[in-house]
């Protein structure tokens, strides 16, 4: 998977990348109303990668900014797919076990493991992540547990 960001200027400014077809693509993003520096994950033969884009898209069109948080975002969210897709799985069938295995490999395994703030920020977009997959029916529920409010979610393993 590879991470790009909507650019209508590089593809005007440099239309032989692109065999021509600039003015047709900026239309194509105008007509869908991508925001410059969207965030848009492809897999290997370049199609957007679901529902992760679908995702974005619906932040940047709930206010979120493109340039500090949705980038932010964009990198937590493909961190994620990739070690899920190692372990074969996808954002829609990934199990609570996958979840505490990325938080460990984050916290702990990795050559430089991030810290508690860190880490609370990045499981902060990943449960937003997993509300929206269930609010949106891409998956019947969270694979994470809850104790009390929506907003408290409580594992063991999961919060640091």
């Amino acid at each position: 998977m590879d991470l790009f960001f909507v650019s209508r200027a590089r593809v005007q400014d440099r239309p032989e990348l692109y065999g021509g077809v600039g003015e047709e693509a900026v239309r194509r993003l105008d007509f869908r109303a991508l925001p410059d520096r969207l965030p848009v994950i492809v897999d290997s033969v370049m199609r957007p990668v679901e529902p992760a884009c679908t995702w974005f898209r619906h932040l940047a069109y709930m206010g979120r900014d493109p340039e500090d948080t949705l980038r932010h975002y964009a990198y937590i969210v493909l961190r994620l797919m990739e070690f899920l897709i190692e372990r074969g799985r996808e954002l829609v069938t990934a199990t609570e076990s996958d979840l505490v295995a990325y938080r460990r490999s984050r916290t702990e395994l990795q050559d430089k493991p991030v810290g508690g703030s860190a880490w609370d920020r990045e499981a902060s977009v990943i449960n937003t992540l997993f509300d929206w997959l269930v609010g949106q029916q891409f998956r019947r529920v969270s694979p994470l547990r809850m104790v009390g409010t929506r907003i408290k979610r409580c594992m063991a393993l999961w919060v640091k």
